[in-house]
């Protein structure tokens, strides 16, 4: 992964957490001949009083 603010590059491997926290400008590239396997997770902007139902969801 390359950080385009400062231009540090980190190596991405199994069981690395990689988060972004501030729209951050990256750019993630996988290496010839290589398999990337990916979970996305979007954490939506909570107000605090939501109810949710029996099945974990909640009206927006």
């Amino acid at each position: 992964m390359t950080d385009h603010a400062n231009g540090s590059v980190h190596e991405i491997m199994a069981g690395v957490l990689y988060a972004l926290d501030q729209h951050d400008n990256h750019t993630l590239t996988v290496d010839d001949g290589m398999d990337m396997f990916l979970i996305s997770v979007c954490n939506s902007a909570l107000q605090g009083d939501e109810v949710h139902g029996e099945d974990g969801s909640y009206s927006a």
